[in-house]
């Protein structure tokens, strides 16, 4: 294969100490042609028990030149995988959050050695789809600058929850919109009003009256909305659908420090909770000296208010946090109060499967159980003694808790 000018691969934070060679092409799945332009990623996990298994994962990129090919050098020896991507194509092993679409296998990893050569990796991307629609008000007038988001599901399990699906776009001076990028599958689609203001740092308007986050065909539920099919390569549209209009409302209340007394210019965030799906958002600003917020234009609704203070270093560190549910329904919330709180300590070991202390190379890792946890930072890795022992102090909110490779960028 003739290789032509190619994009230098990034390096990560430390150079791979490697001698082997990845090349390849990306090709579109409805011609076959070779796609330019395209960005390719690599992965190199190290071989279980081998030397190198405590230096973690290394992950390289570039992209396809004139001929649509790709090429790696100084790949150290391991474990490779390797995806692509480009706007307006899908790779159905990735498409899902990074998971496979149903039917599709996830591309198995190859072993490369030292001074190895693997060539002729072929991958294929195919033509996205897209949903264009129209958002209207209450009077069937256009509704322009309105957030259009589509939702999937990353699991077909029954109660797994909508999410986002990385693409969004905004209607235009006609109400007119085009989310486009979509593999197939069936989405929903939502339109957000960009109305909630924290401390005047929103839209600045005292107008009670607005709009709640629309489901088409025109419902405020995730249950109650229809699913629309996208087809690779091809736009579903004809989707019209009214905004809900409704009254908004105020949230005010202080953040007091643990002692009680008030916590003077914390930071606020807003989050809506809805079971039914993920990434709702979060918008937020400063508490005012005597620890008074106020949030307004705030559409009926469940809402997550979290205060963080002290939040600094790489990883995050807080000093203190608190958070708490508020239900709006139309009127004003007034009186709300947000204690905050030191993080907490964990201490635990890990053993192996005979009750033997084990893990010395690995990592205790930790992760939000959801998305309304408003900026607040998990810990940064733990490692693990000689004995199996570990302690993570600086705990807020429910966490998983997981195990990797040690070393910077490994994965769990």
């Amino acid at each position: 294969m003739t290789l032509g000018p190619q994009a230098p691969a990034s390096a990560p934070d430390r150079p791979p100490d490697g001698s082997a060679t990845v090349r390849g092409t990306v090709l579109a799945g409805d011609t076959r042609q070779p796609l330019r332009r395209a960005a390719v990623y690599l992965s190199v996990m190290p071989v279980p028990g081998s030397r190198s298994a405590s230096a973690g994962t290394v992950s390289l990129t570039t992209s396809t030149d004139a001929v649509g090919a790709f090429e790696f050098t100084r790949v150290p020896a391991g474990m490779v995988t390797v995806h692509a991507s480009k706007d307006g194509y899908y790779d159905a092993s990735t498409a899902r959050h990074g998971l496979p679409m149903p039917g599709v296998r996830r591309p198995a990893a190859q072993p490369v050695a030292g001074g190895q050569v693997l060539e002729k990796i072929a991958i294929t991307l195919s033509r996205a789809g897209a949903i264009v629609g129209l958002v209207v008000d209450e009077f069937g007038d256009p509704a322009p600058s309105i957030t259009i988001e589509v939702l999937t599901r990353v699991s077909e399990a029954r109660r797994s929850p909508w999410q986002n699906a990385g693409r969004r776009s905004e209607s235009d001076d006609t109400g007119a919109f085009r989310v486009w990028g979509l593999a197939p599958g069936e989405y929903l689609v939502a339109a957000r009003p960009r109305q909630v203001d924290v401390n005047g740092q929103g839209s600045g308007s005292t107008d009670r009256e607005g709009y709640a986050p629309t489901y088409y065909p025109g419902t405020a539920s995730v249950v109650d909305a229809a699913r629309v099919v996208v087809r690779a390569g091809r736009d579903t549209s004809g989707l019209t659908f009214p905004l809900l209009a409704t009254r908004l409302a105020v949230i005010r209340g202080r953040v007091l420090m643990p002692n009680g007394t008030p916590a003077p210019k914390v930071t606020v965030m807003v989050s809506r909770v809805d079971r039914e799906r993920l990434g709702t958002g979060a918008t937020g600003a400063s508490a005012g000296a005597d620890g008074a917020f106020e949030v307004t234009r705030v559409p009926p609704g469940r809402y997550r208010l979290t205060a963080r203070e002290g939040l600094d270093g790489p990883w995050g560190t807080l000093r203190f946090a608190g958070r708490v549910d508020v239900d709006v329904d139309g009127a004003d919330v007034d009186g709300v109060t947000i204690p905050l709180h030191p993080g907490a300590t964990a201490r635990g070991s890990v053993v192996d499967e005979h009750g033997q202390p084990s893990g010395a190379s690995l990592q205790v890792v930790f992760d939000s159980t959801d998305d309304t946890s408003g900026g607040v930072p998990v810990p940064p890795p733990v490692a693990i003694a000689a004995d199996g022992t570990f302690t993570a102090t600086g705990l807020f909110g429910p966490l998983y808790v997981g195990l990797r490779t040690g070393g910077p960028g490994s994965l769990p």
